[in-house]
């Protein structure tokens, strides 16, 4: 159910971006979430994943 709506998301928000705009998405790596496939959805969406970096808590204020 949590896969289809981040890949829903992805197909609506494909519609809103320009040429060089982007998607940020932040989520757990850890079971189930590694299961989600993000790079795939956004595939299937034809999105690409520039990047996958490691979540800095410190770029965050608290």
């Amino acid at each position: 159910m949590h896969k289809n709506l981040v890949g829903s998301f992805f197909g609506s928000a494909k519609k809103m971006l320009r040429v060089d705009d982007q998607i940020h998405v932040t989520h757990k790596t850890a079971p189930p979430y590694d299961l989600w496939d993000l790079v795939g959805l956004g595939s299937g969406n034809s999105l690409i994943c520039i990047e996958c970096a490691d979540f800095k808590r410190s770029w965050f204020k608290m």
